[in-house]
Order: structure tokens, then sequence, then C-alpha cells
């Protein structure tokens, strides 16, 4: 079992917190590489249909010759997205990198995240899903709901992940000063993922709020990261079957959610013509 050692409460300057970590030697990770499934592809699939106002059914081969330059089958289409999903996983394996060497700093923290940094976190984390959830039109209140997690396993998640991210930007933030990394105004935007022209009107929004050196410790910490990655002893392993069947399931929870949400807005839409008294076989002029 075990013996879990209660750490001191870090060094509180103003409104931030430092932290120092038991080495700022190099970590050692292990990458895993993605598969691509038939689950991938079907899922790539239906998420095309319905950039085209589609559904998965619909894909056929004349659909697919009609609607997807330089494709003449959906054979064509499998092939294609197999290729293409293949540097997306690898590229990602690359990407994964940053947040992996982060993870592994995060075990060497000398303080103990207080709570109050990661009730911020948690926040963080909620607003962002629940953007993304509107993003893609579904409601934030069902969206985890039609992928059949409950509430306290929805919670349960949001306070792990919270937590894990409060200790990976505080290890981040202890490297940062460690090494005496610095962040001018002009890298502000590549670190932080922004073109040139929004990283701009990001710097002036948050210049004017106040927030700016806030900004800029996200964008030192992502700036920790990245040298951390470079630095990194690095060992790729591909997805192991178990590992590939679970993201599989994951992916098709989202297909029917998705395919459900389709059902609903055509049963709406029939609801609608009948009320108006048009039938699909009415042709309006």
């Amino acid at each position: 079992m075990a013996i879990e050692i209660n750490k001191p409460a870090p060094l509180k300057i103003g409104d931030r917190y430092h932290y120092t970590l038991s080495s700022y030697d190099p970590v050692t990770i292990t990458v895993t590489v993605p598969t691509v499934t038939d689950t991938d592809i079907e899922f790539a699939i239906e998420s095309i249909a319905r950039e085209h106002g589609a559904t998965g059914a619909d894909v056929d081969d004349a659909w697919v010759a009609a609607n997807l330059e330089g494709l003449s089958t959906l054979d064509d289409l499998k092939k294609a997205l197999h290729s293409q999903l293949e540097h997306m996983n690898s590229h990602y394996a690359e990407e994964s990198k940053a947040p992996l060497c982060a993870g592994e700093l995060a075990k060497r923290l000398n303080q103990q995240v207080p709570m109050d940094e990661i009730a911020r976190y948690r926040e963080q984390l909620q607003q962002a899903m629940r953007y993304d959830a509107m993003q893609q039109g579904v409601d934030p209140d069902q969206y985890f709901a039609q992928m059949g997690i409950d509430q306290m396993a929805l919670d349960a998640m949001f306070d792990d992940r919270a937590a894990q991210t409060a200790g990976e930007q505080a290890a981040l933030s202890a490297y940062a000063a460690e090494k005496k990394l610095k962040v001018a105004d002009e890298e502000i935007a590549g670190l932080l993922g922004l073109s040139a022209a929004d990283g701009e009107k990001v710097i002036e929004q948050a210049r004017g709020m106040g927030q700016l050196e806030d900004l800029r410790a996200n964008a030192l910490n992502m700036k920790a990261a990245n040298v951390v990655a470079s630095e990194c002893t690095c060992t790729y392993a591909h997805e192991t079957p178990a590992e590939a069947e679970a993201r599989s399931e994951q992916y098709q929870a989202m297909l029917e959610m998705m395919r459900a949400q389709d059902a609903a807005r055509a049963e709406g839409a029939k609801d609608d013509a009948d009320d108006k008294g048009e039938g699909p076989d009415l042709k309006l002029v």
C-alpha cells in the first residue's frame, strides 16, 4: 500500500503561488501512437456527411462522386480517410509529448496545489466543455447525459482533470522560474496557438482588463512545456488492441448521439411539414 505524503503549501506572493521541483533533469515518457480502426473511419464519414447536410447512411458511391472532389467511390473515400487519419495520429503523437512531459514533471512538485487553484481550473474546464458542446450545436446540459455519463461521474471527471491540470501548470511554472525563462509580447500569440492578428487582439483585451500578466504566465508555461518536451527521453509504442477498442467505444457513443440528433431533427422537420400541410412529395414553387 502506497503511503501518501502530505506536502507543504506553496509560498504565495500577491495573487500568485510559487512552487519548486525535486529535480529539473529531463523527464522520460512513452508516447502511444493510435491505430486507425473501422470505427474511426465510420466516425469520419459521419462527420463529413453532416458537414454537407447529410447523414452517414446517405454516403454511397454516387454521393461521394457528387460531393467530394477527386473521389469517385465510397472505397476511395475510406482509403483517403485511412491515410489522413494515420497522418493525424502521427501528428497527435508528437503533440502529446508536451502534456505527457508536464504530467511527469508534476510528480516532482515539492508543494501541494491549493484547493482554490484546483477550483479555478475546474471552472475553466467546465466553461471550455460547455463552449465546445455549443459549437457542435449540442445542448451542454444534455451532452454528457447522451453519452451515458451521469452527474456523479461527470463531477469526478472534472475534479480529476482539474487537479491534474493544476498540478501540471504548477510544475511548469516552477520549471520556468528555475530556468529563468521569459516571454516577450510578440511570442504570446504563437505560444498560445493564435494568429498574429488574433494575438494582438487578445493581448490588448487582456491589457485593458488588467490580465496581461496572467496571459503571459499561460504562455510562459507553454514555453516551458515545449522546452521540457525538446529535452525529454521519448519512447514510442503502438496502441494495444484493448486501448483501440476502448477508444472505439467512445467514438461509437458519439456516433449514436449524432445519429439520435439527426433523427430528432428529421422528425421535427416532418412534424413542421405536417402542420403546414406539406408532405415530402409536395413541390413548392
